[in-house]
Protein backbone atom coordinates (compact mmCIF):
# COMPACT_ATOMS: atom_id res chain seq x y z
CA UNK A 1 0.00 0.00 0.00
CA UNK A 2 1.32 3.41 -0.81
CA UNK A 3 1.15 6.26 1.70
CA UNK A 4 -1.23 8.40 -0.32
CA UNK A 5 -3.86 5.68 -0.60
CA UNK A 6 -3.96 5.34 3.18
CA UNK A 7 -5.44 8.84 3.30
CA UNK A 8 -8.01 7.88 0.66
CA UNK A 9 -7.77 5.80 -2.50
CA UNK A 10 -9.75 8.57 -4.20
CA UNK A 11 -7.05 11.18 -3.49
CA UNK A 12 -5.72 10.60 -7.00
CA UNK A 13 -8.75 12.51 -8.31
CA UNK A 14 -7.46 15.59 -6.46
CA UNK A 15 -3.73 15.03 -6.91
CA UNK A 16 -3.57 14.78 -10.70
CA UNK A 17 -5.39 18.11 -11.36
CA UNK A 18 -3.21 19.80 -8.72
CA UNK A 19 -0.13 18.43 -10.44
CA UNK A 20 -1.32 19.77 -13.79
CA UNK A 21 -2.01 23.21 -12.28
CA UNK A 22 1.41 23.23 -10.63
CA UNK A 23 3.02 22.31 -13.96
CA UNK A 24 1.39 25.28 -15.67
CA UNK A 25 2.52 27.56 -12.84
CA UNK A 26 6.12 26.25 -12.68
CA UNK A 27 6.91 23.96 -15.65
CA UNK A 28 9.13 21.09 -14.60
CA UNK A 29 9.96 17.75 -16.26
CA UNK A 30 9.78 16.14 -12.80
CA UNK A 31 6.09 17.04 -12.53
CA UNK A 32 5.43 15.40 -15.89
CA UNK A 33 7.24 12.26 -14.71
CA UNK A 34 5.22 12.17 -11.48
CA UNK A 35 1.96 12.62 -13.42
CA UNK A 36 2.85 9.84 -15.86
CA UNK A 37 3.68 7.48 -12.99
CA UNK A 38 0.42 8.39 -11.20
CA UNK A 39 -1.85 7.83 -14.20
CA UNK A 40 -2.12 4.03 -13.76
CA UNK A 41 -3.42 4.57 -10.20
CA UNK A 42 -5.97 7.07 -11.43
CA UNK A 43 -7.03 4.76 -14.24
CA UNK A 44 -7.38 1.86 -11.79
CA UNK A 45 -9.54 3.95 -9.45
CA UNK A 46 -11.75 4.99 -12.38
CA UNK A 47 -12.04 1.55 -13.90
CA UNK A 48 -12.58 -0.67 -10.86
CA UNK A 49 -14.75 0.89 -8.14
CA UNK A 50 -14.73 -2.29 -6.04
CA UNK A 51 -10.94 -2.07 -5.78
CA UNK A 52 -11.23 1.32 -4.10
CA UNK A 53 -13.67 -0.08 -1.50
CA UNK A 54 -11.69 -3.28 -0.86
CA UNK A 55 -10.46 -4.24 2.63
CA UNK A 56 -6.91 -3.51 1.44
CA UNK A 57 -7.58 0.21 1.86
CA UNK A 58 -9.34 0.02 5.24
CA UNK A 59 -7.20 1.40 8.05
CA UNK A 60 -7.85 2.77 11.51
CA UNK A 61 -8.73 6.50 11.66
CA UNK A 62 -5.62 7.21 13.76
CA UNK A 63 -3.35 5.70 11.12
CA UNK A 64 -5.16 7.66 8.41
CA UNK A 65 -4.67 10.90 10.37
CA UNK A 66 -1.00 10.16 11.06
CA UNK A 67 -0.27 9.48 7.38
CA UNK A 68 -2.24 12.58 6.35
CA UNK A 69 -0.20 14.85 8.62
CA UNK A 70 3.09 13.30 7.51
CA UNK A 71 2.19 13.41 3.81
CA UNK A 72 0.93 16.99 3.89
CA UNK A 73 3.99 18.08 5.89
CA UNK A 74 6.30 16.46 3.37
CA UNK A 75 4.39 17.95 0.43
CA UNK A 76 4.53 21.40 2.04
CA UNK A 77 8.26 21.16 2.71
CA UNK A 78 8.99 19.99 -0.83
CA UNK A 79 6.80 22.72 -2.31
CA UNK A 80 8.61 25.42 -0.33
CA UNK A 81 12.03 24.02 -1.20
CA UNK A 82 11.12 23.71 -4.87
CA UNK A 83 9.82 27.27 -4.95
CA UNK A 84 12.98 28.59 -3.28
CA UNK A 85 15.24 26.65 -5.66
CA UNK A 86 13.27 27.92 -8.66
CA UNK A 87 13.47 31.49 -7.38
CA UNK A 88 17.24 31.15 -6.80
CA UNK A 89 17.77 29.90 -10.35
CA UNK A 90 15.80 32.78 -11.87
CA UNK A 91 17.51 35.46 -9.76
Amino acid sequence: MDGVSVISPRIWFVGIPLLAALFFWIPSPMLVLIAVLALPRLWGALKDRSLVDSPYYRVAPGVRLEYSVQYLGLASLLAIMSFEAHRAIIA
